[in-house]
């Protein structure tokens, strides 16, 4: 990963602050000094809502050793279920009410993470061994129990890779996820891919249509049927140029993908897939045909 990035390359951003390539770089290698090496088969269960402190917690979770454990959802009773099973040792977050683990957010974290700023010089991620299982996600749970589903290297960064390809962006793209980074769909769209395609992330998940004219322009905008609905409310004009958006996670109707092109110009990249298997299918959607 950050193969297609200069030291001084975007990664991540929001309104007030940018991150650089280098800068990750550097904030990895601290926040891996205070992980203790894992052990055969051990995770660490990483749940944060900033997306740039996510992506560090699970790169220096992986240059230490470890799986990660993505749980479906941030609710304190999931965190502490998948918490107990066997193998996972600690838990990463930025959880309010949950004083376990690690707390991103803490002092020492941070200063570890400064301090290495500076001292460390720019280099690239090895990739694991493609055997090696990289992370746990889990089923939304809709249909019952949430459902463990492994992922190896090979599955996990091919996926994000042949996505790439699939869906090049421009370089230093701007990647605006409206959907959180521990689902698959997040994880691949609005983490992975832009890590490997030279591009940046939105640290923060943005729901309303307010917060997202705030941005600015976007390359790239993953969301889902019910937050594109809800864009309707802005008119013509109101939201930041979007080159490119992409659905997934439930069916988008023909009437919201009507509307969305319509008023604003975008037309929808619809992609399926599930946790148990990543994409599958793709299409250009007006919400029909194959």
């Amino acid at each position: 990963m950050l193969s297609r990035h200069r030291a001084e390359t975007p990664v991540a951003w929001s309104r007030d602050r940018v991150t650089t390539a280098a800068q990750m770089r550097a904030h990895v290698d601290g926040f891996c000094a205070l992980l203790d090496p894992a052990s055969p088969g051990d995770e660490l269960l990483v749940i944060c809502r900033d997306r740039y402190r996510f992506s560090v917690a699970v790169l220096a979770a992986w240059e230490r050793g470890y799986s990660v454990a993505l749980p479906p959802n941030p609710q304190l009773q999931t965190i502490r279920s998948i918490r107990m099973k066997p193998g996972v040792v600690s838990v990463i977050h930025d959880v309010d009410g949950f004083d376990k683990g690690i707390d991103v957010r803490d002092e020492r974290v941070v200063s570890a993470a400064r301090g290495a700023v500076g001292r460390v010089p720019f280099s690239l991620f090895t990739d694991p061994p493609p055997e090696r299982q990289l992370a746990t996600v889990y089923t939304s749970g809709s249909t019952g129990d949430h459902i463990p589903c492994p992922k190896t290297a090979a599955q996990l960064l091919g996926e994000a890779r042949l996505l790439a390809e699939t869906f090049p962006l421009p370089a230093d793209a701007r990647v605006l996820p409206m959907v959180p980074s521990h689902h698959i769909y997040g994880l691949l769209f609005g983490v992975l891919v832009p890590l490997v395609s030279g591009a940046s992330f939105y640290r923060h998940t943005p729901l309303h249509a307010a917060e997202i004219a705030a941005v600015g322009p976007v390359d790239a905008l993953v969301s889902v049927p019910a937050h594109l609905r809800g864009l309707l409310i802005a008119k013509a004009g109101e939201l930041p140029p979007v080159a490119r958006a992409f659905s997934s996670a439930a069916p988008l109707p023909p009437r919201v993908a009507d509307a969305v092109k319509k008023r604003f110009g975008w037309t929808i990249t619809e992609v399926f897939g599930s946790s148990e298997t990543g994409g599958i299918a793709w299409r250009q959607s007006g919400g029909r045909g194959p």
